[in-house]
């Protein structure tokens, strides 16, 4: 005879779908506890203009800073094993330059101050 898993075999086994019926049981949970989903309000302001400029200051700041150290710190390593060509070094430093001087650029293009 052919036995489903779904079947008790004896009184001490478990449910085999009892892993689905714990999932079940907790995305109705969270459900029933709306608060959870509350979102909070938008304090950074919430014009494009501004988001976009979050954006650009954090990837300009420290962060950007560190990005390019640790491009200079791959060529160094590829220097270092021999591996080094004119287009990957010319791509690092050309990123760098890029990541830095696109707002410089882009304000010179759009004629902004």
């Amino acid at each position: 005879m052919i036995e489903s898993k779904f079947v008790r075999t004896n009184a001490t086994s478990s449910w085999s779908h009892r892993p689905v019926l714990r999932r079940f049981v907790a995305v109705i949970a969270t459900f029933g506890v709306p608060a959870l989903a509350y979102a909070q309000t938008v304090t950074g302001g919430a014009s494009p203009q501004t988001m976009i400029n979050n954006v650009c200051t954090f990837i300009l700041g420290p962060f950007g800073e560190t990005i390019a150290v640790l491009g200079i710190i791959g060529i160094g390593f590829l220097f270092m094993f021999g591996r080094a060509s004119l287009g990957i070094i010319a791509g690092i430093i050309g990123g760098i330059v890029i990541m830095f001087g696109a707002s410089y650029l882009g304000s010179t293009l759009t004629g902004g101050g």
